[in-house]
This record gives structure tokens, C-alpha cells and sequence, in this order.
């Protein structure tokens, strides 16, 4: 803990100062002479403790294990009296620390919901006033006058909550507060960095250093603000750029080790991709460390938490995917009855005005495609994270529809329909992150030249397929539950992973769309890959735009068509989506006359290509593909379990050393 002292002890001079002392105890305290730091935190953890008395225990073993580290060690000093002043202050710098964390910032984000249920208030009166307004004289006068009643408690609320807002504003959110916190702030950034600079030492930091450097960084970005404008701050553009560049350097540091520490961090970071300010802030760090955080979230989806990293490349292409310009899905303004409250308070579920960055999307493709193995590795994780979660999303679909076809009355536990909700959000943000690369780095699936191309593009056509097949069929769990409209699974809808899909797909085709013609009689590249996956059906394409042959009789509403988000789908992106439908259609009766393979010559992994690869030393077969996949994930025989060393194709050809090459 060395470390931190020393970090901390560089901003002895800083809590010397007049501003400083005005803080602690009024500008009469004479810290060189008299200021016991923990004389003045005595009344203060008691004051604290008494209105939060459940805190006590806890509080006291934690502020306990932040200032052992002092009394570790053998002091020349005798211990009975005063410390001298910088290891006063250090100590009380502690306390000052682990107090914000424990108590003062669970206030200020308490007090700062004031804000927000005004705002909900003042709507009502407004939607209420409006309604009264456009009343007739035929309405019945009982509507008018409960109007008029609902419309004078909630001003009468409004009344009562602005008189506490002023108190507020004075009290709380008033500029000298605000320039303690960001005073505070800064000393915390400041010993973070310097303490991060020990090599492994870093690793003994208390977590509650980390979280309430992050807390200070929210309270005035977002509780603080707008009530207590940000830019009141001097130089904050540059406190939020020394912010994002530590963010950028440290959220994904192995020396982090405490689990909430690191989801402090990603969390943090993913909040600074939510607005144009802190992303601007991310936007302007040095290259280096942009380039640091980019290569970090590119990691594979392997023994990590991946979720956020994920979500955070959504953000960054959110607002440039097809039809994903919205900050929520279309489908939820349809949607009739009572708004369902959501306690979930990851940043994954709430719905955020887009802010894309074409400057990171810029370092993605650069590093995606200078680093051929990285790429690999990681698509090769995201297409498997993708299976896993779309294939847990449609089983708990199934059991949901085999549940609410029984003759009596099931309940479905609500937990149960949150994770079915979960694994489709996480399903379709990798879905929006697979268009993303699809459409700056499309060379990955394209590029012959590249050694994983073919394999790429083969498996992402077929995830493409299924989830298509899946989603477009109308006798389907998914079409089945859509339509029982399951509160808590009012996310789950056509619009969002339909569109998703069609994204990837427009991205991969856009050169082939381009260079149609019906005169072609040679079937381009990708449209081969997509028509000769054994699960492509042509249908599940013409449902997007509503063209669909049978509809069943017990269908509650209008079948999904993209016509009908005209204000959320383009004409233009309408149009594309034809010319595809089109395109695919004649390329398929190009490649119509397809001979049927043998029963013999199937392979026995996925039953669709033929065996075209044999495994050295064991002999045991397959197509090509199916072992390609399976090698970036077990050099073991599938059947056998036995170490492969070779692959050999049917002439007898070399198709993979593993004595020599990885193929990741």
C-alpha cells in the first residue's frame, strides 16, 4: 500500500490550500498544527451511522482494512499523540474517500430522482391539460371534472416537490458543492494514475478508490447536471479527457482483480459511449490509448465477461445499421395497456438516443483486418456466444408454448421470462455488432486471400438461416409468444432481430446488389454461400416485406411487414431489401439443378454437405466445414476423441497441419 501513499502524498499540497481546508472545517482550522484528522471524522461516521445505522458493521471493517496498511509496519515515531501533518491528511483523505462511497453519493443519487419525478409530473399536468382541452361538449362532465381533480393533485404534488427543489439547488446541487466534488474528484483521478504507474502494486489499491472515482464522474455528469451545469467546472472538457483516457488504459487491466472493481470499470466505460459529451471526451484521448481500449474490447468472448464489452460496440455503431436509428424499438410504441416498470439498472436494457462513432469504427476495421488471427479468433467467439444464446432464447420459447397450450392453468415464474428476455437483447446486440463488421470490414468474409474467410462466411450464413427460419415461421414458438404478449417479454418482437439480420445480410451482398443484372448467368461469391446453405429457404426472406402464403386463422393481428414501419424504415433501405429478395431469387434457379447426395456420402455431423475430409491418424470423416469449425475449438477427433494431426482432403491433399499451423 506503499503505492497509494505515495500517490496520495503529491496532493498533500493541494489539500493545503484555503479551498481545501473551507471544505473539512471552515477556513478557521489550522491543519500544520492542530487538525486531527480522525478528531473531525469521529462526528462525522457518527452522524452517518445514526441515520444509517445497518452500515455500521460494514463501514467500520472497511475504513478498518483501508488504514491498516499504516499501522503494518513498525513506526519510529512514538503513537500516542498527534500525526504529524501529511500523514494526517493522508488519513483523513482516506476516510473522505470511503465516506463518499459509502453514504454521501447513495444521497445525492437519491436527491437527484426529485428532478426526474417533476419531469413526470409536469408531463401528467400537460397531458392532462391537453385532454381537457380537446374534450366536446357531448363528453360527459364526470370525465372534465375527474380531469380537472387528477390535474389539480398533481400540481399540488408539483407544488410540494418544487419548494423541496429549491432547497435542493441551494443546498445540495449548488456550485460550491459542486466544485468540492470535482475537487474531490480530480485528487482521486490524480493518486489513481500516479499509484497505477507501480506495476503489480496496483493490484493492492482498495476497490472503493476505483468505484468512487466513478461515482464522483456520474454524480457530476448526471445527478449534478443539468440542475448544476457541468461546464461550471473549470477545465472539465479536460477532466473528462483525463477521465476517458484512464478508462481507456485500465478497464480491461489484468491488475484489477476484484470482480465488482472490474465491472465498475466496464460499466464506466460503457456510460461514456451514452452521450455525445463523454464520447467526444473518448474521442480526443491519445491513439495509443484509443487503440488500447479497442484491441480490448475485440478480445475474444471466451472466460470473460463479454456482455457490456459488446454492448459498448453496439454504441458505437448504433445509429448507422439498418433501421437501427431509433432509441427504442418501433414495436414498443404499438404496444397498448400499462407501462412495466423495469428494476433493471445495467445500461444494457435502458434505451438511449443513438451517438455512433465513425473515428472508433475506423480503429475497429484497422485492427480487425491487420490482424488476421485476432479477427478470427474473435468472430470465431462471437458466432459462438451467438448459438448459444439464440438456441437458449428458442428453448425457453418452446417451454413457454408448450406451458400455455396445456389444458389448465400454468404460471410462468417471472424470473424465468426476464432470462428468455435477456438471451434475446444479448442475441440481438451480437447480432448488431456481426453488421458492424459486416459493413466496415466485409473483407473478413469476402477476401479469398484470407485463410478463414470461407469458413466465416459459411458459418455466418447458416446462424443468418436459422434465425430467420426461426423468427419468420408462422407456426412457430416465436410467433406463438409474440402474440400472447407476455409482459415481461415485451421486448421480444419481429422488428428489432429481423432488421438485425437484414443488416448483415445488405452488408455482405452490397457489392453483388450493385453488379446485378438479370443477364448474369454466374452466381457471385456470397449469394452462392447464402443459396447452397441446406437451411435457406427463399420464403423466410419474403416475409420480411409481408409476403407470406397462409396465414393462420388464429392470428391476433396484421402479419409483420417492414412496409409498415414507414417512419422507422427508409424507402430506400424498402428498396434494397426488394432488390435482394429479387436478386436471390433468380441466382437460386441458377443453382436449382443441385444432384442429391447419397445417403453414404452425407456427412454424419450436420447431415448437409458431403465427406470430402479425413482425419490422420484415426481415418474418421467429414465435410470440410464441419471439421474446419470444430478445429478452432478442439484439435481432438469428433468421434474418437483421438489428437489430430492432419486433415487430408479427398484426392489426398493436405487441407490442415496441426503439427504445424494453428489455425486460429
Amino acid at each position: 500500500m506503499q503505492t497509494l501513499a505515495d500517490g496520495r502524498s503529491s496532493d498533500v499540497a493541494s489539500l493545503r490550500s484555503t479551498d481545501s481546508i473551507d471544505f473539512f472545517a471552515g477556513p478557521s482550522a489550522n491543519l500544520e498544527a492542530r487538525f486531527d484528522g480522525r478528531a473531525v471524522m469521529i462526528p462525522m461516521l457518527a452522524h452517518m451511522l445514526s441515520e444509517h445505522p445497518t452500515l455500521g458493521t460494514m463501514f467500520v471493517e472497511r475504513f478498518s482494512s483501508a488504514s491498516s496498511y499504516q499501522h503494518a509496519a513498525p513506526k519510529t515515531t512514538s503513537s500516542v499523540g498527534n500525526l504529524d501533518a501529511a500523514s494526517s491528511l493522508i488519513e483523513l483523505l482516506d476516510g473522505l474517500v470511503l465516506f463518499y462511497h459509502m453514504a454521501a453519493h447513495k444521497q445525492i443519487s437519491k436527491v437527484s430522482t426529485l428532478r426526474d419525478s417533476m419531469a413526470d409530473y409536469t408531463s401528467a399536468v400537460a397531458s392532462n391539460k391537453s385532454r381537457l382541452s380537446s374534450l366536446s361538449p357531448e363528453d360527459s362532465p364526470l370525465v372534465a371534472a375527474e380531469l380537472q381533480r387528477a390535474t389539480q393533485v398533481f400540481e399540488d404534488k408539483l407544488m410540494e416537490q418544487s419548494r423541496h427543489m429549491a432547497w435542493v439547488r441551494a443546498a445540495v446541487f449548488s456550485p460550491e458543492k459542486q466544485s468540492h466534488l470535482a475537487w474531490l474528484f480530480r485528487v482521486v483521478l490524480q493518486t489513481i494514475k500516479l499509484s497505477s504507474q507501480e506495476g503489480q502494486l496496483f493490484s493492492f489499491v482498495p476497490d472503493f478508490y476505483l468505484e468512487a472515482l466513478v461515482e464522483l464522474c456520474t454524480a457530476l455528469r448526471t445527478y449534478l447536471h443539468p440542475t448544476c451545469p457541468i461546464d461550471n467546472i473549470e477545465g472539465y472538457e479536460d477532466l473528462l479527457i483525463e477521465m476517458a483516457e484512464f478508462l481507456c488504459d485500465h478497464f480491461s487491466d489484468p491488475r484489477i482483480v476484484h470482480a465488482n472493481s472490474k465491472d465498475t470499470m466496464i460499466q464506466a466505460l460503457a456510460s461514456f459511449v451514452c452521450c455525445d459529451v463523454t464520447l467526444d471526451a473518448l474521442e480526443k484521448v491519445p491513439y495509443a490509448s484509443r487503440m488500447n481500449m479497442v484491441h480490448s474490447l475485440l478480445r475474444p468472448y471466451e472466460n470473460r465477461a463479454w456482455a457490456q464489452s459488446n454492448w459498448v460496440l453496439v454504441r458505437m455503431w448504433q445509429g448507422c445499421g439498418f433501421a437501427f436509428r431509433y432509441k427504442k424499438s418501433p414495436h414498443l410504441s404499438r404496444k397498448l395497456g400499462p407501462k412495466v416498470l423495469h428494476t433493471d439498472a445495467s445500461l444494457i436494457s435502458h434505451a438511449m438516443k443513438p451517438c455512433p462513432s465513425p473515428l472508433f469504427q475506423g480503429h475497429i476495421r484497422e485492427v480487425m483486418l491487420s490482424n488476421e488471427a485476432l479477427s478470427t479468433s474473435f468472430l470465431n467467439s462471437l458466432l459462438n456466444q451467438l448459438n448459444w444464446a439464440f438456441s437458449e432464447f428458442i428453448g425457453m420459447l418452446q417451454e413457454i408454448q408448450n406451458v400455455s397450450n396445456r389444458p389448465e392453468r400454468v404460471f410462468i415464474e417471472s424470473r424465468q421470462l426476464r432470462i428468455c428476455a435477456t438471451c434475446f437483447d444479448l442475441a440481438l446486440a451480437l447480432l448488431r455488432v456481426l453488421e458492424m463488421i459486416s459493413s466496415i470490414a466485409g473483407e473478413i468474409f469476402k477476401d479469398p486471400l484470407r485463410v478463414s474467410s470461407e469458413l466465416l462466411l459459411s458459418r455466418l450464413c447458416q446462424l443468418m438461416c436459422q434465425v430467420l427460419n426461426r423468427v419468420s415461421s408462422q407456426a412457430g414458438c416465436f410467433q406463438h409468444v409474440v402474440q400472447l404478449e407476455i409482459p415481461d417479454l415485451e421486448t421480444v418482437d419481429h422488428f428489432p432481430i429481423l432488421t438485425a439480420v437484414v443488416g448483415i445480410l445488405l452488408a455482405l451482398l452490397k457489392e453483388e446488389l450493385d453488379q446485378f443484372s438479370d443477364e448474369n448467368l454466374d452466381v457471385p461469391k456470397i449469394s452462392k454461400a447464402l443459396l447452397t446453405e441446406p437451411s435457406f429457404q427463399i420464403s423466410s426472406l419474403r416475409f420480411l416485406m409481408g409476403d407470406i402464403q397462409k396465414v393462420l386463422k388464429k392470428q391476433r393481428k396484421m402479419p409483420f411487414s417492414l412496409i409498415n414501419y414507414a417512419e422507422d424504415v427508409s424507402m430506400e433501405e424498402q428498396d434494397r431489401v426488394r432488390n435482394m429478395i429479387r436478386m436471390l431469387d433468380v441466382y437460386s434457379k441458377l443453382l436449382s439443378d443441385v444432384k442429391v447426395i447419397a445417403d453414404e456420402d452425407v456427412c454424419t455431423i450436420c447431415y448437409a454437405y458431403p465427406i470430402n475430409a479425413t482425419f490422420k491418424p484415426c481415418n474418421h470423416q467429414s465435410c470440410r466445414s464441419c471439421i474446419t469449425h470444430y478445429l478452432m475449438n478442439c484439435k481432438n477427433c469428433f468421434f474418437c476423441k483421438a489428437a489430430i494431426e492432419f486433415v487430408m482432403n479427398s484426392d489426398g491433399t493436405v487441407l490442415l497441419d496441426l503439427t504445424k499451423t494453428d489455425i486460429k
